[in-house]
């Protein structure tokens, strides 16, 4: 597969998430035909109008690759048997003389009604006859293909030096000159339907004929009557319906290693107006083959990859129409991320991945504490039973008094024990047993929360840094977000705007 993979310079935060070794970003391309067949198609068609461009599948196409006719196709010569006839396909290119090419009426598709859409990359030599477009006709007795009409078709006509929008429906034709004969390639469409015919040249309408409406079922075809030079070439041809929605799955991205951040997801064309539509998936994974271990496909949202980092990545597009006639076609993507260098031996609690295994180690406690209960402090309270003075009279005259002393019997105290509690471990800035980290806190919505336990991943946090945005939890405690330019606001770091720089967030 012939990806490109180039490298981008650009600033970086210093984040919880960063590499070790701050590093230039790296661009994984898809673009050629060998780069989307290599992927799963699911439904889509790989075109070759320039190095290759992905679109749903047509009712017929074909890019003339190869060194022959594509199956169903059918090549009749016009002059036979002189042996002049050199049509062939090479170099990409139909190149058709003194010949014409169509599909096959015994081996390939019936043909078709009104309600379609013709498409072709050709150039037109300065030569009568050449011919591009639809035909009638069954290939029988001189009943064939631009034999006779109806026909609806880019043309030289009987003159070599303008195109012409020819259409004829058996009872009514007309000829109109559209373009000068150039030698260059030109895309010429046609859209048929039963009341009117349209004739566009490079994206621009140039005629449209609702005198000579055909009914009649053609074919696509292309044919050049007369012999030797100059000639017609055909590039690729396809027509309408198109297969709407398809599903693209592209091959597996490789990042390096567990710790590469994949950060963005570019398309040429940028844009895609309606009636088409693409929009894209991630999911990303440690293993080279997706498996049940990788991350579920994530939407990607105005190009920022929400996947988790991984070593591989792969993407999934989906390009839909509703229009059958007109069809997103998806020329280029470029996945971007952010790779890992391995900087040395992992150091624990710096919130840096210096060995690139995706995880920036946690320190283990090595002291378990001990707590010392404090013994209860014991107070004895005596209980003391006091006897009154007793006064006794003795008659006649004689009075005597006793005082009684009171005995203390003491009472033995009821022990309590006063337990000193534990002290609370949960935000001391310590690893404990049953912790799985410490910050130092007990607040939720910093990764660590107020159990000392590893929020969820996906879980909303905030780095406290401005360049940055979309912040979630990875799962072992640390925020991480992807890098955004926001100009209105000072990087935390540096002390200078953020600025965009080959679409990534820099300082400066």
């Amino acid at each position: 597969m012939a990806r490109i993979v180039r490298p981008q310079a650009i600033g970086f935060a210093l984040v919880a998430w960063i590499a070790a070794s701050p590093a230039a970003a790296d661009i994984v391309t898809d673009t050629t035909v060998a780069d989307f067949t290599a992927g799963t198609l699911g439904g889509c068609y790989v075109g070759q109008a320039a190095d290759g461009e992905l679109l749903p599948s047509p009712t017929e196409g074909s890019e003339f690759s190869g060194t022959s006719l594509p199956s169903g196709w059918l090549l009749r010569d016009w002059n036979p048997p002189n042996g002049v006839n050199t049509t062939g396909v090479g170099g990409g290119l139909l190149t058709v003389n003194s010949a014409r090419v169509n599909r096959d009426p015994l081996n390939g598709p019936a043909p078709y009604g009104p309600g379609r859409s013709l498409e072709v990359a050709a150039t037109f030599g300065a030569d009568t006859f050449e011919h591009i477009g639809f035909g009638g006709g069954d290939q029988s007795g001189g009943n064939e293909v631009y034999n006779g009409p109806p026909w609806a078709m880019f043309s030289t006509g009987n003159q070599t030096a303008k195109v012409l929008a020819r259409v004829h429906n058996g009872s009514t034709s007309t000829d109109v000159v559209i373009a000068a004969i150039d030698g260059v390639q030109h895309r010429y469409r046609i859209d048929w339907n039963a009341t009117q015919i349209d004739f566009s040249v490079d994206g621009t309408l140039v005629h449209t004929d609702t005198a000579n409406p055909i009914g009649a079922n053609m074919r696509p075809a292309v044919s050049d009557f007369q012999i030797g030079a100059p000639v017609l070439t055909v590039d690729w041809l396809r027509m309408s319906p198109y297969a709407s929605p398809c599903t693209f799955t592209s091959a597996v991205m490789d990042g390096g290693n567990a710790a590469a951040q994949w950060t963005t997801l570019a398309t040429i064309p940028l844009l895609f107006s309606p009636p088409t539509a693409v929009t894209f998936v991630t999911r990303t994974g440690n293993v080279p083959v997706p498996d049940g271990s990788w991350s579920s496909f994530q939407a990607v949202s105005a190009g920022a990859i929400a996947s988790p980092k991984a070593r591989y990545l792969q993407y999934q597009a989906t390009l839909s129409t509703t229009d059958v006639d007109t069809t997103p076609e998806l020329e280029e993507v470029d996945v971007s991320y952010n790779a890992c260098v391995p900087s040395g031996p992992e150091i624990c609690d710096n919130a840096i991945d210096e060995d690139c295994d995706g995880v920036a180690d946690v320190c283990t406690p090595t002291a378990t504490p001990t707590v010392t209960p404090i013994p209860p402090t014991a107070t004895d309270t005596a209980t003391a039973t006091v006897t009154p003075t007793n006064t006794v009279t003795l008659t006649p005259t004689r009075t005597s008094t006793a005082t009684l002393t009171a005995t203390a019997t003491p009472v033995p105290p009821t022990p309590t024990n006063t337990a000193t509690a534990t002290p609370a471990l949960c935000g001391n800035g310590n690893v404990d047993p049953g912790e799985q980290c410490d910050d130092g806190n007990t607040v939720n919505g910093d990764c660590c929360d107020s159990t000392c336990h590893f929020e969820p991943a996906g879980s909303p946090c905030n780095d406290h840094n401005t360049c940055t945005n979309g912040e979630t939890c990875n799962g072992f405690g640390l925020c991480q977000g992807f890098t955004s330019c926001n100009t209105t606001f000072t990087c935390n770091f540096c002390g200078s705007k953020c600025t965009l720089s080959g679409s990534v967030c820099k300082c400066g």
